[in-house]
């Protein structure tokens, strides 16, 4: 993926309406529109999830799937906001510096929960997606990989690798999965939210999400929108995320102060 560079005048650049997660910027007659590297944390209990029946086994994970795993974490990512204007050499090394991290525990015991699917039977069909899950706890785990190849998305084949995985989780006793999502992810975002995952914004997240707020009450008012409901819930969005920055950046000074007492 490369970002976008579109010719426009000042004006309709300020009248741009912004996605979230996306940095916008002007200069030389030209809207500069790139992906930020912001993100979500979001949690879920562990628990049984219903997926749709598929064809393809969902497998686990073995160290013997290191390069199949990093042949699909390419084709998944190398045109997503993840590797914007990055160039095909750097994201390799990257995706095999990833998965070799992955497996051989370097943020986190990779546990056996973790998952693939492969296009086929047998260990050398080619990996299409992935699941891949480390221990932060005694109960909790997050899920520190998700992907599908873009052939495969919206089948379900993410889905089904998370209800296999919880299941397995539950069973080893886990009680929570933590994940997190680029903002800039807007499918991610939604999948997160569909399978019950629910947002645990930090300071710099929800600052994030207060700004796309508060862009959006500016392109309301700029566009003159007169529909009293709708301004008021884009009102009551920016005075809730103004709280909840204020409540974060407060909890911060409270944990420094704690670290550092006088």
């Amino acid at each position: 993926m490369k970002s976008r560079q579109i010719p426009m005048t000042p004006d309709e650049f300020h009248r741009l309406e912004r996605e979230l997660g996306w940095k916008y910027e002007y200069w030389d007659g030209c809207a500069h529109i790139s992906p930020t590297s912001a993100f979500m944390r979001c949690a879920r209990p562990v628990g049984d999830i219903e997926a749709q029946r598929l064809t393809v086994q969902v497998e686990p994970v073995t160290p013997g799937d290191a390069q199949a795993l990093t042949q699909a974490y390419v084709t998944a990512f190398g045109d997503g906001v993840e590797y914007c204007d990055w160039p095909e050499e750097k994201i390799r090394e990257d995706a095999s510096a990833t998965i070799a991290s992955f497996l051989a525990g370097r943020h986190g015991a990779p546990l056996a929960a973790s998952r693939l699917v492969r296009e086929g039977a047998g260990s050398s069909a080619p990996v299409i997606g992935a699941l891949l899950v480390i221990e932060l706890g005694v109960d909790l785990a997050l899920m520190d990989l998700l992907f599908v190849v873009p052939a495969r998305l919206r089948q379900g084949l993410a889905s089904a690798m998370a209800a296999s995985a919880l299941a397995a989780l539950k069973g080893m006793g886990f009680r929570t999965l933590e994940s997190r999502y680029l903002l800039a992810n807007q499918a991610s975002r939604a999948w997160h939210h569909r399978l019950g995952f629910e947002d645990l914004p930090d300071f710099m997240s929800a600052r994030a999400l207060l700004a796309h707020a508060r862009h959006r009450l500016e392109h309301h008012q700029m566009q003159g929108i007169s529909d009293p409901e709708a301004l008021s819930r884009v009102e009551a969005e920016v005075a809730r995320w103004e709280a909840e920055v204020e409540r974060l950046d407060a909890e911060e000074a409270r944990q420094w102060r704690a670290r550092h007492p006088a």
